[in-house]
């Protein structure tokens, strides 16, 4: 049961989060370093009262875990806002798929992967975070990449308030000639 000392020093935790996220808000870099130090403080007067109340350190580890997964959790919502936050999965996957699609008609034959870079400056433009996984050249039997691919994940809060991850595949596959298959390339892209 939670006495008032306990009661008090919560409700001092949470001050310091709606202070960080106030801070961070207006975009005051200091202020948010200065807030961030504030909700670390809180949280340590708040574990050392409850290791002396309680007197068990496994009490006090999971306080600080429990506390720390709240911070993370505040920070990423603050940190983190994008087009997608709020969606259910469905829906924000048919958003990243539209704009995917915009990208992946007809054939193309420039030396840059232009179309490829188009999709990240749209998701970007789009307000989506996505973050580069990997991406490999796929070769034929003499060593000559015949495809490349990209792959990708977004993150965002679902409609549940959950964090949500997203695995997305861009495939170039050559239709060049037979020295260079990558001459020209046909796109396709998704997200599931």
């Amino acid at each position: 049961m939670k006495d008032r000392k306990q009661i008090e020093l919560e409700k001092a935790v949470e001050k310091a989060h709606q202070t960080l996220d106030f801070k961070y808000d207006l975009g005051l870099p200091g202020g948010i370093e200065m807030a961030d130090r504030e909700v670390s403080r809180a949280i340590k007067e708040l574990t050392d009262y409850l290791k002396t109340r309680r007197g068990s350190e496994k009490a006090v580890r999971q306080n600080k875990r429990n506390a720390a997964l709240e911070l993370l959790k505040i920070a990423k919502m603050v940190m983190a806002e994008t087009s997608l936050d709020g969606m259910s999965k469905p829906r924000a996957m048919r958003k990243v798929n539209e704009v995917l699609s915009r990208h992946t008609k007809g054939f193309f034959t420039d030396n840059s992967w232009l179309p490829v870079n188009a999709i990240w400056k749209d998701l970007t433009a789009e307000g989506i975070d996505w973050t580069l996984e990997n991406t490999r050249y796929d070769h034929n039997q003499d060593q000559v990449p015949t495809s490349k691919t990209w792959k990708f994940k977004v993150d965002f809060i679902n409609d549940r308030g959950r964090p949500t991850t997203m695995y997305g595949v861009v495939i170039a596959s050559g239709n060049g000639s037979v020295e260079n298959p990558l001459g020209s390339y046909d796109l396709v892209a998704y997200c599931n």
